[in-house]
């Protein structure tokens, strides 16, 4: 289990409830609550198998870069961007066809305690990563550096990310079955009714062990 931290924004009380939370389960509360279209499109995915992701978004706005960056200022506000996580952040990007994280920026974020980046894009230094201690969620690895493709333009706004729209703030859950965003305002209600549901499938696979038919237990407790 990757060490996660905090944020400042969240009450710890209600920080338990979402380190015990997973994305299925979350995504299902969300639609039940009429909370849609929070879940990421697939095709992001951990770089190192068996991580997971849960902090509070802060966002990274990019568009084509038109020209190339003046001496001195190549990465802009990239370095902003890095240099400004705080303990619990999760860096989360918008659609970029390129390279923007390598195992340097790992480096810098654990420095900074964040507790993981997503990239609708692409990463590099595959195998440093890997190994590393830091969780990286993206659709890939791509050779070819940010610098000469896309700039960073704007920090703390929200960004389309997946098919998501994410906020700063919004509760980030990401793991082996996907990626989830919770919306600043339903962090603490989601996330104890996640908890609720959880324990609720637990006494499922309890009676399913026993015998019970699926139809059975879903009559019983209403989950499956």
């Amino acid at each position: 289990m990757n060490r996660l931290d905090i944020p400042a924004s969240i009450d710890e009380n209600v920080w338990r409830d979402c380190l015990r939370v997973d994305s299925a389960t979350v995504s299902d509360v969300l639609n039940a609550s009429g909370i849609t279209n929070r879940t990421l499109a697939f095709g992001i995915h951990a770089v190192q198998p068996g991580t997971r992701i849960i902090g509070t978004a802060r966002t990274m706005r990019s568009r084509l870069r038109e020209r190339a960056p003046e001496p001195g200022s190549e990465y802009g506000l990239l370095f902003a961007a890095i240099d400004g996580l705080l303990p619990g952040d999760v860096l989360v990007t918008d659609a970029m066809d390129c390279c923007v994280w390598g195992e340097l920026c790992c480096e810098r974020a654990i420095r900074q305690r964040a507790n993981g980046t997503v990239i609708d894009g692409f990463h590099r230094d595959s195998a440093r990563i890997r190994t590393g201690a830091y969780p990286v969620f993206s659709r890939g690895a791509h050779p070819s550096d940010m610098l000469y493709h896309r700039e960073i333009v704007a920090l703390d706004q929200p960004v389309h990310c997946a098919g998501v729209y994410i906020s700063p703030g919004d509760l980030i859950v990401a793991d082996e079955d996907g990626l989830v965003a919770i919306p600043v305002a339903h962090i603490a209600a989601v996330c104890a009714e996640a908890v609720r549901k959880s324990e609720t499938e637990s006494r499922v696979r309890a009676v399913l062990r026993d015998g019970a038919t699926a139809a059975d237990a879903y009559r019983q407790f209403g989950v499956f």
